[in-house]
């Protein structure tokens, strides 16, 4: 695109936006910009709207940094009415099934909320407010295929939400509990082995978004991308639902997930008190 296509849709954002925060007194019951979607996910053809909704995001956070009130809705597609709407041929967009769509009353119950005079000035955290995002979870239920965008790490939180309302505390405190008393009720080291290697599996499939299946237990994990990051969160994994402490070394060496759960088995804390006497005798 030219320089003029570029600023002809970036201008009324960003001046207009800019115009507003300078102009307007302190102190304000509230200030909603309306954003999209597109500045965070990205846009094809059209970076000049993806970086003018990203410049509202910006303002949102400086206003709340300044103590002032300010939230940017980062909307997905508006059903019904609006730019979608008005244009034939562009319902097409839809069938792609990997965006949901905001509806007209849903935007105004979020306008309703924001422009609550009673409202203290919100975290920073939480001024941008992305909508028309569906988790994998979702997407998967309605045959629809995850868009390129999701793979980003940016999203990767959003594979360890289902569509069950399981909060992620509990999630975790089950398979905690489950995979220590499987451990605790083996009664032998080969038992052990198996337990470790069917929960870590389970763990890696959710830590890298990836099917069960396919998770190669012959392999080592860096075969897999598994990185320094991700070595932390598994490093937690194994010491409170596997009771071992180990090492990032020992994770992203060269050993498989095989050989990984049996050099770790004989040195769980959760280990039945025969075992752990066997354990002893022989050290």
């Amino acid at each position: 695109m030219t320089i003029e296509e570029f600023q002809g849709a970036t201008r009324c954002k960003i001046d207009g936006s800019w115009n507003l925060h300078s102009l307007l007194p302190s102190g304000m019951d509230f200030f909603i910009l309306l954003s999209s979607f597109a500045g965070v996910i990205g846009s094809h053809g059209q970076s000049n709207y993806a970086a003018g909704n990203t410049y509202q995001d910006a303002l949102a956070h400086y206003r709340i940094s300044q103590g002032e009130k300010a939230l940017s809705l980062d909307l997905g597609m508006i059903s019904r009415v609006g730019y979608m709407a008005e244009r034939e041929g562009l319902e097409d967009l839809r069938g792609l099934n990997s965006i949901s769509e905001v509806q007209e009353n849903e935007l105004h119950a979020m306008l309703e909320y924001a422009c609550d005079p009673k409202l203290p000035v919100i975290p920073d955290v939480a001024c941008q407010v992305v909508t028309g995002i569906d988790t994998p979870a979702v997407l998967k239920s309605r045959g629809a295929e995850e868009p390129y965008w999701m793979l980003r790490p940016l999203f990767s939180p959003l594979y360890h939400m289902t569509n069950k309302q399981i909060s992620p505390s509990q999630e975790y405190s089950n398979g905690v509990e489950s995979c220590r008393d499987l451990i605790e009720a083996a009664e032998t080291l080969e038992e052990v082995s198996e337990v470790i290697l069917n929960g870590l599996q389970t763990k890696l499939s959710r830590t890298l978004a990836v099917e069960r299946e396919q998770i190669d237990t012959t392999k080592p994990m860096h075969t897999y991308g598994v990185d320094s990051l991700s070595a932390v969160e598994l490093r937690t994994w194994f010491r409170n639902v596997v009771g071992v402490n180990i090492t990032v070394f020992d994770i992203l060496n060269n050993q498989s997930l095989v050989e990984l759960a049996t050099t770790v088995a004989p040195r769980s804390h959760f280990l039945a008190k025969e075992l752990q006497d066997i354990q002893e005798r022989q050290s």
